[in-house]
């Protein structure tokens, strides 16, 4: 951008130059010559104005043979500037005042915005599009046109197109380049307008303003991918080459959602550099075994070699996912291994396409939906949740809105177990179409017995999410220390405390209506 702008700046100083080069040479060329009128600079400037105007007053003109000359440049000129005036014109009326005038009709509608035009925003304005055919979608008028989008293009900026819609909470405004400080910085212009704001970045801040949506492509990779894919049995060995963000946030998710049982043993073996993850995560001991195994509890395996250095882990995984950052890693890793390990579990690789024996996932396409980024089911369930508490506690918790990210954040990792629940409940592996309705009569079913498991399986769930977090340990609630006096085993907690995670799983009635 700074380059650009530069250039330009170049080239206006470059015209300019030329132009006061040119009055002075008609000056010099014509001042000696017999008959001549333009003898000084501002009849110089007069002529050269009515001339690249093309008025033509005749009142003065050249007589020498080089004044001629840089008069027919000027006449050349002249037609330079009609053009860019022509320009100029059809610019504003195409960028400005039409889709001006296409916004003033449409103005009862909801609008998705896309100040910024890359493939991103493409897929998702497409997809918007087709979700909601009442709705307008604006692009820059520089974006590439696709036949099956019927949108508005315009060079009008998003702060004015914002103001425009008389009720700016029905104004989506997505902010998706990679450059997530960029994103912020255009929100901070856009946040006094209440317009709905969807930013693009891995960095949340403590506090959330209201009509602002966070999204992480590695994190909206991991939960989609565990949504799709989920676990299958609560002692399966897992696999994963990857240790940057996208492995980190897939191990991460994993950890969070794939609590299925009170005893269960799901193993993960990592390969890669792992240690920031372990800096970032020194509680991991409380929630699993470290480089170790036993009974009834998961296992986290540190692998230092080489991924390729021992093919055994291969062979007895259920499944293989190859996350590295680089796509391209990702491919080749996975033809290595089909090539020269036979393998038995299914082979998963962050790709855009893979051939029949891989599965690819986190697909850009798959990835930029409006589900994922805009989270509405997610956040209206989290909601829900919250509320939930909320009305349990007497109304001591804050509201919805006032929530730091943290709270907003645990809120919406127990929304996101709600599909793991529903699949313990009836008993389906992935194959299964979701069903929270059913789900939710089975539970108000079950036994105290039966429920009793439920609630251990929610209290892991939220102990992990704490520890994950850097929680620990203390008999009195601190949310500035991160200490909490429920991180304990579920056996020393007292009957009333057990209860609370009741909570959780009656959600599943909530989901059914905004399934």
């Amino acid at each position: 951008m700074k380059a650009r702008r530069t250039h330009k700046l170049l080239l206006i100083f470059g015209g300019i130059t030329a132009y006061l080069l040119l009055l002075f040479l008609l000056v010099l060329v014509e001042k000696d010559a017999e008959g001549a009128s333009i003898l000084s600079l501002p009849l110089s400037f007069w002529y050269s104005v009515t001339t690249l105007t093309t008025v033509g007053y005749g009142d003065l003109y050249p007589v020498s043979f080089g004044g001629r000359i840089i008069g027919f440049i000027f006449q050349l000129m002249s037609l330079g500037v009609l053009a860019a005036v022509f320009s100029l014109v059809y610019q504003l009326i195409q960028g400005r005042l039409l889709p001006r005038v296409k916004l003033l009709f449409s103005r009862q509608k909801t609008w998705y915005l896309f100040p910024e035009a890359d493939e991103a925003s493409l897929l998702l304005a497409e997809k918007l599009a087709v979700m909601d055919k009442s709705s307008v979608v604006i692009l820059p008028r520089k974006a590439r046109s696709l036949a099956s989008l019927h949108a508005v293009y315009t060079d009008l900026d998003a702060v004015n197109l914002c103001h425009m819609h008389p009720s700016p909470e029905s104004v989506h405004v997505f902010l998706l380049q990679e450059n997530g400080f960029a994103n912020e910085k255009q929100a901070s212009l856009l946040k006094p307008s209440r317009c709905k704001l969807y930013l693009l970045n891995d960095h949340e801040p403590n506090q959330i303003p209201e009509n602002v949506t966070y999204f992480d492509p590695a994190e909206g990779t991991a939960r989609l991918y565990w949504h799709t894919y989920p676990l299958k049995k609560p002692d399966e060995q897992i696999v994963l080459v990857g240790s940057g963000r996208y492995g980190r946030a897939l191990l991460e998710q994993a950890l969070m959602i794939n609590v299925c049982s009170p005893d269960q043993a799901v193993s993960y073996r990592l390969f890669g550099d792992w240690s920031e993850f372990s800096r970032q995560h020194p509680q991991l001991e409380k929630i699993l075994m470290v480089n170790g195994k036993e009974p009834g509890r998961d296992s986290l395996l540190f692998w230092e070699g080489a991924w390729n250095q021992d093919w055994q882990p291969y062979r007895e995984a259920d499944r293989i996912i190859f996350c590295e950052d680089d796509e391209a890693n990702n491919a080749e890793k996975a033809f290595e291994l089909l090539r020269y390990c036979p393998v038995r579990g299914t082979v998963y690789a962050r790709l855009d396409d893979a051939p029949e024996e891989i599965i690819s996932f986190g697909s850009q396409r798959e990835l930029y939906s409006p589900e994922l980024i805009m989270q509405r089911t997610l956040n209206r369930l989290a909601m829900s949740l919250h509320e939930n508490y909320r009305v349990s506690s007497g109304g001591n918790l804050p509201a919805w809105d006032a929530l730091g990210s943290f709270l907003r954040r645990s809120n919406l990792a127990s929304a996101d177990h709600l599909f793991m629940k529903e699949r313990i409940l009836l008993k389906e592996d992935a194959g299964a179409s979701q069903d929270f309705a059913k789900a939710a009569e089975i539970y108000a079913s079950l036994s105290d017995e039966e429920k009793d498991k439920c609630r251990r399986i929610e209290h892991e769930r939220w102990c992990r999410f704490h520890y994950l977090n850097n929680w620990a340990f203390g008999p009195i609630r601190d949310n500035a220390a991160r200490i909490h006096p429920l991180l304990k085993p579920f056996d020393e907690l007292s009957p009333e405390d057990q209860a609370k995670d009741d909570y959780a799983w009656e959600l599943l009635s909530q989901a059914a209506k905004t399934d």
